[in-house]
């Protein structure tokens, strides 16, 4: 099949998630008692969001069918991890920790189905205990302030899913993580809307700096 049939498939899939997430986040589900009284949170950008980072990601991984429906789920799912963590600055546990529990097994089976050897499950697994150590430093560092423990629990997740693909393709997330959220720092800081102290929320810049990683090769196709 093409990447435009895989790209309209991821599309759809993005479509099915995102849709009654974005509704669920609505009512407030998302929330705590203690959040419930916080501004509505903006969801105008999710499911167009959702949706095409989820085809892009279908047609960059055409090639491999089991994983692009694998990743493209992936995708959609962090799309709303990302907008939850816009909204309340935190990373559920409820959605973390089964990532990290569902991820692995699922990628391993994926290594069977695709009978390419056990070697990319092996370097998913040191992949994501690597970058969720590496996190779990900046957290340390950080003294409470910055990123927290639920960064450090997604990073795990990311670091599966990208070194399944590559070790390159985790430094690479990284290294768009860490520029595109010290820029958004900085800028805040410029402009005088948070100071040093300020929690920010770190999620959206992993989730995007994964997402263009692994949706890069379809970047190319739109040339």
């Amino acid at each position: 099949m093409s990447a435009l049939w895989f790209a309209v498939a991821g599309a759809g899939l993005g479509l099915t998630v995102t849709l009654p997430a974005v509704r669920w986040m609505a009512r407030g589900g998302h929330r705590l008692p203690e959040e419930r009284e916080l501004r509505p949170p903006s969801l105008r950008w999710t499911i167009p969001l959702g949706v095409a980072a989820t085809a892009l990601v279908g047609a960059a991984r055409a090639g491999r069918p089991a994983l692009a429906v694998l990743y493209c789920l992936a995708t959609a799912l962090l799309i709303v991890l990302a907008t939850i963590d816009a909204d309340v600055h935190r990373l559920p546990d409820r959605w973390t920790k089964p990532a990290w529990v569902i991820v692995p097994p699922a990628l391993l089976v994926l290594t069977l189905a695709e009978s390419t050897g056990l070697a990319p499950w092996w370097r998913a697994l040191a992949s994501g205990v690597g970058l969720g150590l590496f996190y779990l430093v900046l957290v340390l560092l950080g003294g409470g302030s910055g990123m927290g423990l639920g960064d450090a629990k997604l990073a795990a997740t990311l670091g599966a899913l990208l070194g399944f693909l590559s070790v390159e393709h985790v430094l690479a997330a990284t290294l768009v993580t860490v520029i595109a959220g010290g820029v958004h720092a900085l800028v805040q800081l410029l402009v005088r809307r948070r100071d040093r102290a300020s929690h920010m929320a770190f999620g959206p810049f992993m989730v995007a700096g994964a997402v263009l990683v692994i949706a890069a090769p379809a970047l190319t196709l739109l040339r």
